[in-house]
């Protein structure tokens, strides 16, 4: 199967306790807009999207340099919608160094294989509800504050139910 291929992202992949915190907000955001939720399970903060790329690339990527990158506490305090695109989302009001640092490796490191990331401006958030069906007031919310210690890299398949991810790779922050 030379030619088989991924649909790949970096992500921050959340502990129980802060999928716990997200999946309940998600909950109350789904009733608010009348959206689709998503499966607590697939929850994340994604760092870099690299879209459909050779399976033999994963062996290849090498992300140790952005994992030189400190832990850091990703503070989850901000409610709103790209009414657009019909997502709600919960976000970080404020990026902390540590989390500059890691999505600066990971382009290096995507750079060095000659792959770009997204070409959207970066915005550390979680997707709560697809498809909503009335808008969202961005608002503060009751922080939800996740202590990073790693990240992933995950891939992306069509399901029934939307996509199913699955971590291929995962690296760990420094101390």
């Amino acid at each position: 199967m030379a030619g088989k291929t991924l649909r790949l992202f970096f992500a921050l992949w959340p502990d129980e306790a802060t999928r716990s915190a997200i999946a309940a907000l998600s909950q109350e955001v789904i009733v608010e807009t009348g959206g689709r939720g998503i499966a607590a399970e697939n929850m994340h903060v994604t760092l870099a999207f690299l879209g459909e790329q050779p399976a033999r690339l994963v062996t290849r990527i090498d992300a140790r340099s952005a994992a030189a990158a400190p832990r850091f506490e990703l503070t989850l305090d901000e409610l709103g919608c790209w009414a657009k695109s019909g997502i709600a989302w919960l976000g970080a009001s404020a990026i902390p160094a540590g989390l500059a640092k890691l999505e600066q490796g990971i382009v290096m490191a995507l750079a060095a294989l000659g792959l770009e990331g997204d070409e959207r401006p970066f915005a550390a958030h979680v997707t709560l509800a697809r498809r909503i069906a009335r808008p969202l007031r961005t608002r503060m919310v009751q922080p939800i504050v996740w202590s990073v210690d790693s990240f992933a890299l995950v891939s992306s398949e069509a399901a029934a139910t939307g996509r199913d991810y699955r971590v291929v790779r995962k690296w760990s922050l420094a101390h």
